[in-house]
């Protein structure tokens, strides 16, 4: 079938394909009001209108996923007999579990918001009300291990971050944080189902110093190899994407396709 530019007249007016309600589209490039800003979305692009820059850029999430993990385990390369301490006492320290709920539920909410299928619009109300309802629930009655059900929804949430800006990468190296994701999405499964894991493989992690120390140095590596990607690998395959959608004809999003020839 052959393809063509319609006329003027016919120019479609629909948004393109996978536009977020959340988003301002304009001749002149793009904002979203995505859920780290705008400030990690990509910049304007002169007279194209390209949906698929709507949300935050994988490099951007790499690293700053990738430099957290790295330093998160930091301590436990300088001083692992005072991170295994600390480290044991966060599965049943419910201090910590407040904050991380109530992060997790906002973030899960956000995502409810920003959900464009029509057959849950009338429902959205309800669906804010029941799901901040079990978030400040779990703060109450589920306080056994309240921590880690936290961490087990981050790591669903962040699962789904991960993989939503990797989507357009054109690099093989992206399924080294998708691979990541999902691993995520395994353990937050998981230890939503059973929360004392996390403890156990705590206790098994931080038995000696000396394994304490081994594996946060192989996290801490990985943390700074996926930080790496994101500013060498991913930043120039963003960068590639990015001057391809600039030498495309504009005039193809601004008057659309037209089918009817072929």
């Amino acid at each position: 079938m052959e393809f063509g530019l319609s006329s003027p007249s016919e120019a479609r007016s629909d948004p393109p394909p996978f536009q977020n309600q959340e988003s301002t589209w304009s001749k002149g490039g793009t904002k979203a009001r995505g859920l780290f800003g705008e400030i990690l979305l990509s910049g304007p692009i002169s007279g194209i209108e390209v949906a698929f820059m709507d949300g935050p850029k994988l490099s951007t999430v790499t690293i700053l996923l990738g430099l957290a993990f790295a330093a998160l385990h930091l301590g436990g390369v300088l001083n692992p007999s005072a991170f295994g301490k600390a480290a044991r006492r966060f599965p049943r320290n419910t201090p910590w579990g407040f904050p991380l709920i109530l992060a997790a539920t906002a973030w899960f909410l956000y995502y409810v918001r920003q959900e464009n299928v029509a057959d849950f619009t009338s429902f959205k109300p309800l669906l804010y009300g029941v799901f901040a309802l079990v978030g400040v629930g779990a703060c109450f009655f589920l306080q056994d291990f309240l921590p880690v059900r936290g961490v087990a929804v981050l790591m669903l949430l962040g699962a789904k971050l991960i993989v939503d800006s990797a989507r357009w990468v054109d690099s093989d190296w992206r399924l080294v944080p998708v691979t990541w994701a999902y691993v995520w999405v395994f353990m937050g499964m998981w230890l939503t189902i059973s929360p004392w894991r996390l403890r156990d493989l705590i206790d098994w992690a931080t038995a000696t110093d000396s394994r304490t120390r081994l594996l946060s140095s192989v996290r801490v590596a990985f943390g700074i190899f996926v930080a790496v990607l994101g500013f060498t690998v991913f930043r120039a395959a963003e960068k590639k994407m990015y001057a391809q959608a600039e030498a495309m004809p504009s005039a193809a999003y601004a008057a659309g396709f037209d089918h009817t020839r072929g």
